[in-house]
């Protein structure tokens, strides 16, 4: 879409925009390249789809009193259809997006025990790691004070 405005004050009445186009691939601002575009009005010109073959400079005239007061080009450079493989791959990247798992799916989270995780390498993501650390090193102080605090009440003579 190409957008013919100007960053200047134009008059209110009887302006009016007229769109011409270089084909070929032409980039020019001489207007004898330039025919008429008659489908595009106003201010706005939209190309769609966009072909091949509108690869070329784009002018648009903005007139008072058949006076011109602006002309704007646009080059348009169009390369041809993106590969076929990468289409396959946005096609699929759109179909992921749009996915959304059905109510009737009950789709919960895998918490493993502990055979499982130890039977899985794979499974023992960092936090299971930190957890099962946490969990070792409890154990260990946990058994340490219990096996102090027998030994000195054994000791004690009670």
């Amino acid at each position: 879409m190409f957008s013919c405005t100007v960053n200047f004050q134009l008059p209110k009445e009887e302006i009016t925009y007229s769109w011409k186009f270089a084909e070929g691939g032409v980039r020019t601002q001489d207007t004898s390249y330039f025919r008429d575009m008659p489908r595009a009005h106003g201010y706005l010109a939209r190309i769609r789809p966009v072909q091949p073959t509108h690869r070329g400079t784009f002018s648009c005239v903005i007139t008072h009193d058949q006076l011109p007061l602006a002309r704007l080009y646009f080059f348009l450079n169009v390369t041809g259809p993106p590969p076929r493989g990468e289409t396959e791959l946005q096609v699929a990247f759109r179909e992921v997006l749009r996915w959304a798992p059905r109510e009737a799916e009950g789709v919960e989270p895998w918490r493993p025990s502990l055979g499982e995780l130890l039977a899985k390498p794979e499974a023992l993501t960092l936090s299971n790691l930190g957890l099962l650390a946490a969990a070792a090193a409890l154990a260990s102080a946990g058994v340490t004070l219990l096996a102090w605090m027998f030994f000195r009440w054994y000791f004690s003579g009670n």
